[in-house]
């Protein structure tokens, strides 16, 4: 399962994340999180490749090892 997380810059701007989170840790995130639900990840990020209209695409993810609801 995988989730976007919305990380604040400063008032006007934001930074995306996609978070990959397996078995319990998925379970709990579809129970607890929400919109603006504060949230800490650790984890170790990893570079998916995949095709979009033929070309080679690159995406960076979260695979998390820990989540903690705040």
């Amino acid at each position: 399962s995988s989730f976007i997380l919305a990380v604040d810059r400063n008032a006007e701007e934001a930074d995306f994340f996609r978070i990959k989170a397996w078995n319990s840790q998925a379970e709990a995130a579809g129970e607890h999180l929400g919109k603006g639900r504060r949230i800490a990840v650790e984890g170790s990020l990893r570079q998916d490749v995949y095709e979009k209209d033929g070309e080679e695409r690159r995406a960076v993810s979260i695979v998390a090892k820990r989540l903690e609801y705040l």
